[in-house]
C-alpha cells in the first residue's frame, strides 16, 4: 500500500500544472459577489507563544548546565539528579548541538484541530445549519475531537465574513456562501493520498478533487483506476484477479506503475499470500522490533557503565 501511494506521487508529479489547475478550479482567487473568504482568527496567542519561548529557554539553560556538568566528569545520573531531568535526556542533551536562542515556529501554530473537518463543516453551513451544539456533534460524528469553542470561534469567523456580527446569537442570517482560504495546496503527495484513501471515509472536498483529477488528464485516470483496482484486490482480497491487473498495467504507457508490477512480479508468492491468507507476520515483526529496541538499550547500558567505572 505503501509502495502504491508512492508510484501514485510520481505518476502526478509529471502533471504539476495539471494539479495547479484544478486547484485554481477548486480555489477561486476571485471573491464573486455571492462567495465570501473566510478568515479563520489565529489559534497561537502571543501568550502562548510567550510561554512556548520560555519553555524553551529552560531547555536551553538545562542543556548548558548538563553539558557544563558533563565537562566536570560528572556521572550521567548526579548530572541528571542535580537538573532534576532523566538520565536518557541527560544523554540525549549532550549529544546534542546548542539549541539556539530563538525556537523556530512550530509546524502546528496557526493551524487548529478542526481544520480536517472545515469542508464538511463549510457544507453544513452554507446549507443552512448554524446551532454551534448541532454543528458540534455532527463533527465528533466524524471524529472531532476539539473543544466547542473552537467550533465557535470559527463560526464567528464565517459571520464576519459574511457580513453579519460574530455574536451567534443574533438571528439575522445571510445568504452569502463562504469558503475557507486555508484549504492546503493540491500537491502530489497530497494527490496520491486522497486517492488510496477509503472513498467512505473521503469528504466531499477529497471526493471532488479525486473527480476533478480523473476528469482533468487521461493518464491521471488510468493511474486512478490502476490504483482503485489494487486497492481492491488488496482490500477485497480478489487473488484471482491479480495476475490479470498485472498484466494490464505492464502494457500501459505509465512507467512508475510498471515498475510497481514488476516490483510485485519479484514478491509474487508474498504478494498473493497477501490476498488470500487471514494471517500475517506483522506479530513477529513487532516482536523482533521490540527485541531490537531492547538491545539497544542493553549497549547503552554497558557502554555506560564502562564510562562510569572509567570516570570513577
Amino acid at each position: 500500500m505503501q509502495n502504491l501511494t508512492e508510484t501514485l506521487e510520481k505518476v502526478f508529479r509529471f502533471y504539476q500544472a495539471e494539479l495547479k489547475v484544478i486547484e485554481q478550479q477548486h480555489r477561486p482567487t476571485t471573491i464573486a459577489p455571492e462567495v465570501a473568504m473566510v478568515r479563520a482568527k489565529p489559534t497561537a496567542t502571543a501568550a502562548e507563544q510567550a510561554r512556548f519561548q520560555a519553555k524553551h529557554q529552560r531547555r536551553i539553560d538545562q542543556q548548558q548546565q548538563i553539558k557544563r556538568l558533563s565537562e566536570q566528569c560528572w556521572t550521567q545520573a548526579a548530572i541528571a539528579q542535580a537538573v532534576g531531568v532523566s538520565e536518557k535526556t541527560v544523554r540525549r542533551y549532550v549529544k546534542l548541538p546548542d539549541f539556539p536562542a530563538i525556537q523556530p515556529r512550530r509546524r502546528t501554530f496557526g493551524k487548529s484541530v478542526l481544520d480536517p473537518y472545515k469542508a464538511r463543516f463549510l457544507d453544513w453551513w452554507n446549507d443552512g445549519m448554524r446551532q454551534p451544539r448541532l454543528l458540534m456533534s455532527l463533527l465528533q460524528q466524524q471524529g472531532y475531537e476539539g473543544s466547542l469553542r473552537t467550533v465557535t470561534r470559527y463560526i464567528s469567523a464565517l459571520r464576519t465574513a459574511q457580513g453579519l456580527p460574530a455574536k451567534v446569537r443574533c438571528s439575522a442570517q445571510s445568504s452569502v456562501k463562504v469558503y475557507d482560504l486555508r484549504s492546503p495546496p493540491l500537491t502530489a503527495r497530497r494527490a496520491s493520498y486522497l486517492v488510496v484513501t477509503r472513498p467512505e471515509n473521503r469528504d466531499s472536498e477529497a471526493q471532488a478533487l479525486v473527480e476533478k483529477l480523473t476528469n482533468q488528464h487521461p493518464d491521471l485516470a488510468i493511474a486512478i483506476e490502476f490504483a482503485d483496482e489494487f486497492l481492491q484486490l488488496i482490500r477485497q482480497r480478489k487473488a484471482e484477479a491479480f495476475d490479470a491487473w498485472i498484466s494490464k498495467v505492464l502494457k500501459s504507457s505509465l512507467k512508475p506503475f510498471q515498475a510497481f508490477a514488476e516490483g510485485l512480479l519479484d514478491d509474487y508468492d508474498a504478494v498473493q499470500a497477501g490476498m488470500t491468507l487471514s494471517i500475517s507476520n506483522g506479530v513477529v515483526e513487532g516482536l523482533n522490533n521490540r527485541l531490537k529496541l531492547l538491545k539497544r538499550r542493553c549497549t547503552d547500558e554497558q557502554d555506560w557503565r564502562y564510562s562510569t567505572s572509567v570516570l570513577s
